[in-house]
């Protein structure tokens, strides 16, 4: 892997930080503007309502214009969706158009990857993009805790651009800072080779991308090794993004934390995923990752655990195993649905069609928990009800697919 890549880790670690610190500032507008809690799940299904909405387009767009011009296009939307906020936007307004913005980055980023680096390096490759994933997504937590901690929103900077843009909001400094590092990662995003002229462009009908875009999905699912990892993925993806959300509300109800608090809790189960993540590039190839698929038992059995839990240092410890046991699962299925879809389908294509059914279970799941938060449903039985749809859901990918072999 040469220094290209690891500018492309750097980029999207900047990004992924961003990412995550944007819906902690939302959430905190949220409850400055006293709305209900129900309504926290739903800032979910904002952000990734783009991955499904115009997943027929943006594998496309990144197979037909070189990968980093998407990239920094994909930048570009996250910097205009931050200014909005900063201007006083409706927040959902704001998150829909940088769920946009990561909706085109995700598959020109994947895609890039994948076309930088041979097979034999690709399990390696994927976990280097976990860690640098999951590290943004610390980071993120962090910086999020910190831009939305009381101390920050009451220092002398933050009152000075409360009275500059004459409104009494509290956030406007978190979000400038947001913004300054997105046009860090468009600079950066220029350094990176020029790639994606493998597919002439045919048509710019959206009916042709729709039909194309639902060929390579039906290609996908009809792929053996591609629909069981299309099933791994897709459902850790859309239980762990509402488990995020969930634990966040969780921390602060059990435990007693605030926002800020609750964010820097979030980092536990990240590290988790470092760990996990850097122990399967070390001893995982992408032929042993269907064997990996019980350890999505144990992920089940954990998660119900964390209804009993009652301290932080036995909450911290949980959610460290928890993300750990998730990478080693994870990042195998990765890579070897990146490599059944280089085979399928173009690399960006590929990529959209895993985002589409990645962030449909994200949409669907953090609207059902919205639901259920909005009936009163008390967290501790979310928490059962979710560890109890993955043992379920493993239990029949591994019975439809016991003679399945990589």
């Amino acid at each position: 892997m040469n220094y290209q890549f690891f500018i492309l880790l750097f980029t999207q670690f900047i990004v992924g930080i961003s990412d995550n610190a944007l819906i902690l500032v939302v959430i905190a507008l949220l409850q400055e503007q006293t709305y209900p809690a129900w309504w926290v799940p739903i800032l979910k299904a904002v952000f990734t309502v783009s991955f499904v909405l115009f997943a027929p387009v943006v594998g496309h767009v990144a197979d037909i214009r070189p990968k980093r011009r998407v990239m920094q296009g994909a930048t570009v939307l996250k910097i205009g969706a931050c200014t909005l906020l900063l201007l006083g936007a409706h927040p959902f307004l704001c998150l829909l158009l940088a769920g946009l913005g990561a909706a085109i980055y995700s598959p020109a980023k994947y895609g890039l990857a994948t076309e930088m680096v041979e097979l034999n390096h690709l399990v390696k490759a994927n976990a280097w993009l976990e860690v640098s994933t999951v590290l943004a997504s610390i980071f993120g937590f962090l910086l999020g805790g910190l831009l939305v901690s009381e101390s920050l929103r009451q220092s002398k900077w933050a009152q000075w651009f409360s009275v500059v843009l004459e409104d009494s909001g509290s956030l406007y400094l978190s979000i400038l800072t947001l913004i300054l590092m997105l046009t860090l990662a468009s600079v950066l995003t220029r350094f990176l080779p020029e790639t994606g002229f493998k597919k002439i462009q045919q048509t710019d009908h959206f009916s042709e991308h729709l039909k194309e875009f639902l060929r390579s999905l039906r290609l996908f699912w009809s792929d053996p090794l591609g629909r069981i990892s299309l099933c791994v993925t897709t459902l850790f993806w859309g239980i762990g993004s509402t488990m995020q959300l969930l634990v966040l509300v969780w921390t602060q109800e059990r435990l007693g934390f605030t926002l800020s608090q609750a964010s820097y809790f979030q980092v536990t189960g990240a590290l988790g995923m470092v760990v996990g993540a850097m122990l399967a590039a070390a001893f995982i190839k992408v032929k042993d990752a269907i064997k990996l698929t019980k350890l999505g038992f144990m992920i089940g059995l954990m998660m119900m655990a964390m209804s009993l839990v009652q301290g932080v240092w036995s909450a911290s410890f949980l959610m460290v195993v928890i993300g750990l046991v998730c990478a080693l699962l994870i990042v195998p299925f990765n890579a070897l649905l990146q490599h059944r879809g280089k085979k399928i389908v173009f690399t960006g294509q590929s990529i959209a069609v895993q985002n589409f059914c990645e962030n449909s279970s994200v949409l669907l799941i953090s609207l059902f928990y919205s639901v259920l938060l909005a009936f009163g449903v008390s967290l501790n039985f979310l928490m059962l009800l979710f560890g109890l749809l993955i043992l379920v859901a493993i239990f029949l990918i591994i019975y439809f697919c016991r003679n399945l072999k990589t």
